[in-house]
């Protein structure tokens, strides 16, 4: 790229001499590798609740090994997002009982409600693609809606 077309491509290639950006960047490559990998694969369509949070669970354990005043940063803003999110420990409680595990005072107590959770998306793009599945159930052009087929749709 030629500096003299852009400001923004001299901006971008001082930057990348920057000898913070080059640790900055290492630090992240060292040991963030895993997050998009971790994302792709909750994501993924089908993908059981108890594994979903499995995965979460041994990301936050490898995120005690990011080591630094960076590190410590970043544990402490992964653990806000997760206790900022209220309904995780009820996610989390509920895996725990599909992997046949004893756990008292869990907000859902329905056995059918907690056996249909099974594949609970944990992640927002598996959410946006059960409403869009879902708008379908207030179209006008839909018919004969009988309450098996409504089941199988939310379910």
């Amino acid at each position: 790229f030629d500096e003299a077309d852009s400001q923004g491509i001299s901006k971008a290639k001082a930057a990348l001499h920057d000898s913070t950006v080059i640790q900055n960047l290492s630090y992240v490559k060292s040991n963030m590798s895993a997050i998009p990998d971790l994302i792709t694969s909750l994501e993924g369509e089908g993908a059981l609740l108890t594994e979903c949070v499995g995965k979460v669970e041994r990301f936050i354990e490898e995120s005690e090994t990011w080591g630094g005043a960076i590190g410590e940063r970043l544990r402490k803003k992964l653990e806000a997002v997760l206790k900022g999110n209220p309904g995780w420990k009820t996610v989390q409680e509920v895996a725990k009982i599909l992997n046949g595990e004893v756990v008292s005072g869990c907000e859902i107590t329905d056995p059918a409600d907690i056996a249909a959770l099974k594949f609970l998306p944990i992640v927002s793009c598996e959410v946006e693609r059960s409403f869009s599945m879902l708008k379908n159930v207030l179209t006008d052009k839909r018919r004969n809606l009988t309450m098996e087929n409504l089941e199988k749709m939310l379910i």
